[in-house]
């Protein structure tokens, strides 16, 4: 790992341990808030009772929160390989022509996979602590 960060910070400068840190700032805030405001309207709407209905609103705020952060992070994984000064301009023309719009969901359904448990748990984990 250090031989790694060495070897970036010689051939790249600082700015080579940074890429697609910008992306990940501005799109951060939107998605957090779609995550935990989702949570809460899932909550609210769904028809259910009980740790199951924590659970279910868990899951309804990762799927409605993955379709701002799967774009994000398709954009950030595609900046931090690229050579530093590559414009996101640049990384999303490389995405249309490689697959269109549906090449900035790539990874969605496996990324759901990963955190929809997560959220059932932490959200339902939340609510038992909560009381």
């Amino acid at each position: 790992l250090f031989t790694v960060a060495r070897e970036t910070l010689r051939s790249e400068g600082v700015r080579g341990l940074y890429g697609g840190y910008g992306v990940m700032l501005l799109g951060s805030g939107p998605a957090n808030a779609l995550y935990f405001g989702g949570y809460k309207a899932w909550q609210r709407a769904l028809p259910l009772e009980g740790r199951g209905r924590d659970a279910a609103a868990g899951l309804g705020a990762e799927m409605v929160s993955g379709l701002v952060w799967t774009p994000l992070d398709v954009v950030k994984q595609r900046l931090q390989v690229s050579p530093v000064g590559t414009r996101l301009s640049q990384v999303l023309r490389d995405v249309f022509q490689a697959g269109g719009a549906r090449g900035l969901y790539k990874g969605y359904w496996a990324g759901l996979q990963v955190w929809g448990p997560f959220s059932m748990t932490y959200f339902t984990t939340y609510e038992i602590l909560k009381e």
